[in-house]
């Protein structure tokens, strides 16, 4: 009975065993488990956050490059706003120079057509005065005709 008792107490002892190693080996599992999760998630947090640094990374390029062409077309038109301010400044030059110019002919029209108006009323008075003349050298010539019939 002692070795019945003992077998019993031996497949007790190795139920008990049995036990407790399947009790270590599923805390053994759960732990491999969660630390298998826990690697599962960095991995996936690394690679979501290697995708996050890329998206940064395109976004920051996409803006960099958005920045340069916005610089290079603000460049080109500042570049065009001097160029016309340069061509207004000319044109406006030009523009007072030949306002001087035409008041400048303007004045040299005055003055000619005064002249002509001048010799207009010379001529005028040179005209009326040779009429004059004409008209007492008709009455002499008249007056000489009838002088010669006379003698």
């Amino acid at each position: 009975m002692t070795l019945k008792r003992a077998s019993e107490s031996r497949k007790s002892a190795d139920k008990e065993t049995i036990a407790s190693l399947k009790k270590e080996r599923d805390q053994y599992k759960l732990k491999w488990e969660a630390e298998k999760e826990k690697n599962r998630l960095a991995g996936l947090t690394i690679e979501e956050e290697r995708s996050l640094r890329t998206r940064y990374q395109v976004q920051a390029d996409d803006e960099r490059e958005a920045r340069r062409i916005a610089e290079s077309d603000m460049k080109e038109y500042l570049d065009k706003i001097n160029g016309m301010r340069n061509r207004v400044s000319m044109i406006q030059a030009e523009l007072e120079t030949r306002e001087e110019e035409a008041k400048k002919m303007q004045e040299q029209f005055e003055e000619w057509q005064d002249y002509i108006s001048s010799l207009v009323v010379q001529l005028n008075t040179k005209v009326a005065e040779l009429d004059i003349e004409k008209e007492e050298l008709q009455r002499a010539r008249k007056q000489i005709q009838q002088l010669e019939k006379m003698v």
